[in-house]
């Protein structure tokens, strides 16, 4: 009887044990799954707002123009690529320019060492990886073998330094001057990218054989007599004279002259422009910003680097008539010495100390952007110190190349703080 009591017990017992365990292994499960939504959330969350970053990333390029009576002709420079004919007229103290529907946009060509005779080839069955986007673009619908070529309708498939983009099957316009010296224009489509480490610092051109597109072929020539295609490919195509994105461009702008100098605003392929510089001796040149300046801390502007408003601004950004630094690289606003100078926006100190300005502060403000403040009479920061937009990092004075107390205050953007300069003003709160 005892036993059988003992025996009951001990069913019961392993029952409690085992409902225990499903209801412990469900609930890990649950928390395991809640865990990776979550994280799936927060993960999608941040991917979306790096892809609004990148969309809002800014181009800086140079303006260029040759005036003509009322008439200027226009020349847009940015990351190597030129945008010509663009055409504004002058009216008593405003200006305009645009480039309707049709514009093409021309990428830089390396000089020798690069060979502009040398177009070397690749078979597109050498790309292998079926999940890669080279593969899938060389494989898509309608692509297929003509000659010894791999096309898409009318257009080559061609493999490109990473300078000239990296998105497969980015079209371009590529021109060509035959041996008789008649141009030939072909249409081509990226299939591929040289790798960085083969090419030069720029990633335009092949080290090895030097040359700047290749061509990617058909199946049948992989393995066959390399001095064979080659010769075909460049009696077919014969020298490398420009390469165009084929993409189309419209630009729209107008703004004001005041003197000599000039200030734009519009759009570029439905982005914002904005612009500024001078106008000299039938010569205009200038640099300006495409998109929006994509800030964390406040909504795509600086905050102004003055406390208080004891200031004035004593000399703009652009060219000017000055023998030793014939184009400024920042806005100067003078000031009493001692007027506190303030973080324009949230970032790290790069450099505190006397540099090309004086006494000047660099901060970090991430995503490529700098400032730089000069002429400190006092910094009261320090280097690797985070700061917050409006904190005091020093004080008004004419230290350096000076010849009154004033600050020197510049935006840049690029890898480093010896980035792009470009226009504060644009950019800036409090700017009047």
């Amino acid at each position: 009887m005892m036993n059988l009591v003992f025996s009951l017990g001990e069913d019961k017992m392993k029952k409690k044990i085992i409902l225990f365990l499903v209801v412990m292994s469900f609930l890990f499960v649950f928390l395991i799954t809640v865990i990776a939504i979550s994280l799936g959330m927060f993960l999608s969350t941040k991917d979306k707002a790096n892809t609004n970053d990148d969309n809002n990333e800014v181009i800086f390029f140079d303006i260029e123009g040759v005036v003509s009576g009322n008439n200027v002709v226009y020349t847009f420079k940015y990351d190597g690529i030129t945008v010509e004919n663009i055409k504004g007229k002058i009216r008593g103290n405003s200006l305009n320019g645009s480039l309707k529907k049709g514009g093409r946009q021309k990428m830089e060509i390396p000089d020798p060492p690069a060979s502009r005779d040398v177009q070397s080839f690749m078979a597109y069955t050498s790309v292998t990886s079926t999940s890669s986007a080279q593969y899938k673009v060389l494989n898509a619908k309608g692509v297929k073998d003509v000659g010894i070529y791999r096309k898409k309708g009318d257009g080559y498939f061609v493999a490109l330094g990473t300078y000239y983009g990296i998105e497969k099957g980015t079209k371009y316009e590529i021109h060509f001057i035959q041996e008789d010296g008649s141009k030939k224009v072909i249409t081509a489509y990226l299939g591929d990218t040289k790798a960085d480490g083969e090419t030069d610092a720029k990633h335009q051109y092949h080290l090895h054989d030097k040359s700047i597109v290749e061509f990617i072929t058909a199946k049948g020539t992989n393995g066959v007599n390399v001095n064979r295609t080659q010769s075909q490919i460049n009696k077919d195509f014969g020298t490398l004279d420009s390469i165009y994105l084929a993409d189309k461009v419209t630009i729209d702008f107008s703004g004001k002259i005041t003197g000599t100098s000039f200030s734009v605003k519009g759009n570029f392929n439905g982005k914002p422009l904005v612009a500024s510089g001078e106008i000299i001796d039938g010569k205009l040149k200038g640099t300006g910003t495409i998109g929006n300046f994509n800030s964390k801390h406040n909504n795509g502007k600086f905050g102004f680097p003055l406390a208080g408003n004891n200031w004035a601004l004593t000399s703009p950004f652009g060219p000017r008539n000055f023998k030793l630094a014939p184009f400024h690289t920042g806005i100067d606003y003078g000031a009493p010495r001692g007027t506190p100078i303030l973080a324009s926006q949230d970032g790290v100190v790069v450099e505190a100390r006397a540099n090309e300005y004086g006494l000047g502060v660099k901060i970090d403000h991430g995503n490529g952007y700098y400032t730089v403040y000069g002429h400190m009479s006092k910094i009261t920061t320090r280097e690797g110190k985070k700061v917050k937009k409006g904190e005091k990092i020093g004080e008004v004075g004419m230290t350096g190349l000076a010849t009154g107390n004033h600050l020197h205050f510049e935006i840049r953007k690029g890898k480093n703080d010896m980035g792009h300069v470009i226009d504060p003003a644009p950019l800036l709160e409090g700017q009047r």
